[in-house]
Parts: C-alpha cells; structure tokens; sequence
C-alpha cells in the first residue's frame, strides 16, 4: 500500500471518530432544566457569475459578481449580490474601456435579490431575478504619486435589475445559470457619463453552490 494511500485511510478514521464523539457531546451533558431548542435546518447558497453588461449608449464593458443566501424552497431564495465593472483604463490594466472621463473608474453594485425557480426539482428549469439596491460610481486615486492607490471617490444611487434565464441542477449541491436582462442605473451626471447612463443590457452566466445546515 503506497504512503499516500495509508494517509488518507488514517485520516479517514480520525474524522469519522471525530464525528461520532461529536455526536454524543450533547447527549452527555448533564444540564438544568433539561430543555433543548427544536432542531432547525435551512439550505443556504453560494454564487458566482461574470458577464458582459451594456450601456444605453451602446459601451460594453465586463461584470463579475458574487452572491450568497437562503433557498427558502425549490421555487424561491433571498440572497444579497455584489457586483463590480470597470469604466475605463486601470494604471497597469489597459482594459479599452473608456466610458468613464478618466482612468481607475468604476461602478459597484450592491443589495437584495429574489430568485424565483418555477420547476426547481426539475433538472432544468426557468430562473427569474429581481435585485434592487444600490450602484456606487466612482474612481481610484493615487494622493501621493507612490505605488498604489490611496483613496476612493464616488457617489451612490439606486439601482434595480431583472433578468430571465434557466438554472441546470448539476448535482445535489451545484447549479448552473445562465440569464439576461435589464438593468436600471439613478446615475446623475458624473464622470462623463450622463443620466442613467449606466443602465441598459446584461447577459451572466455563473454557478450557484447549496448546503444544509441543522442545527441540533
């Protein structure tokens, strides 16, 4: 038997042992009144996405995203989603972007999302998203011309999305999306950019990683 054979049947051991004297911790322990919490379990998610996005100018420019949350059931989560894009040039990211009066600029998203999953115990199945919250626009400054940025400056606004699509379960724990949609950006004139600039087409694609938890 080869050494990293042996290794991994010993650790093996060591978490299944692990595991039952965990176990038995709560049925052990001698306690006051006797009374112990109902046993409560939620499925929880994880996502990831990158896209492209469209302004009503017609600029496109790159999206990457994360997410995390509840799937309250197969047909419904609540969740949270940060979102990020550059609107321009970086200083050693020549990206050709230039939506943006100036380098190091940006926007970024953030706030609540409702997934909607009509058919969700089917292998593949229709995906609904509204997400609702904010989008901050601003940009990197360097204060004191040494490596490195120093400072950030941007403004906040309201920001709303929704977009159609269909989710693959891959397996018990990971699901596959792909969706498109509108967006709709309260971006004042800032940047050189013009009022709601910021809103228009996005199209993602992404994964969605789910757990249970009990809490016993």
């Amino acid at each position: 038997m080869k050494q990293s054979q042996r290794v991994c049947i010993v650790l093996m051991s060591f978490l299944v042992l692990a595991g039952t004297v965990a176990a038995d911790v709560f049925e052990e322990r001698a306690t006051l009144t006797g009374a112990s919490l109902p046993k409560i379990s939620f499925v929880s998610y994880a996502g990831t996405a990158t896209g492209a996005g469209v302004t009503l100018d017609g600029e496109v420019f790159p999206i990457e995203e994360v997410s995390t949350g509840i799937q309250i059931n197969k047909w419904l989560a609540l969740g949270g989603f940060t979102s990020v894009a550059p609107l321009s040039d970086f200083e050693h990211a020549r990206l050709g972007i230039s939506i943006a009066d100036r380098d190091n600029s940006y926007y970024l998203s953030s706030g609540a999302e409702l997934l909607f999953t009509p058919l969700g115990g089917k292998k593949l199945h229709p995906l609904i998203r509204l997400a609702f919250g904010g989008v901050s626009v601003g940009y990197l400054s360097d204060d004191d011309n040494i490596e490195g940025f120093d400072s950030t400056n941007e403004d906040r606004f309201f920001y709303g999305a929704l977009s159609l699509g269909m989710e693959l379960n891959l397996s018990r724990h990971i699901n596959i999306y792909t969706r498109a949609g509108g967006r709709f950006s309260g971006n004042s004139e800032v940047l050189g950019l013009s009022n709601g600039e910021l809103g228009g087409f996005e199209a993602m694609i992404g994964m969605r990683f789910l757990w249970k938890t009990v809490i016993d």
